[in-house]
């Protein structure tokens, strides 16, 4: 892991590091027990450490150079006054096969609502690499 700086994240400051995995056998293994590289972003409360955000990519395809095949998923964090903690409140994920990609979101609809309920929403469409 390494310090990237400051960041934000359930509504207070937070110190941003980053990791990219390179050893293999990778922590992810795809289903036929391949490498599935990562790399990811943790914004987190400098003082306790709680996680305030999360920024997660995996190199589906193992090549990291040519991403044809790519996942990214982005969780955000909000206080639960209820449990006076932090839990999920809204994960988008993010996926491209050959040019052509998924989205979905998941949000809860509010943090003081019932902790079972999910707004779910996706889009499939072409998507353009950059």
């Amino acid at each position: 892991f390494k310090r990237k700086g400051n960041c934000s994240g359930a509504d207070q400051a937070g110190v941003e590091v980053a990791a990219t995995e390179r050893a293999r056998p990778t922590l992810v293994r795809d289903e036929s027990g391949g490498d599935v590289p990562v790399a990811g972003k943790l914004c987190l409360a400098p003082t306790s450490g709680a996680v305030l955000r999360t920024d997660v990519e995996f190199d589906l395809d193992g090549s990291e150079r040519d991403r044809w095949a790519w996942a990214r998923i982005l969780v955000l964090y909000g206080r639960d006054p209820r449990i006076s903690a932090l839990v999920p409140t809204e994960m988008k994920e993010t996926y491209q096969f050959a040019g052509v990609g998924s989205t979905g979101y998941a949000m809860r609809e509010s943090p003081t609502g019932p902790a079972n309920r999910v707004t779910v929403r996706s889009q499939t469409g072409a998507m353009v690499a950059s």
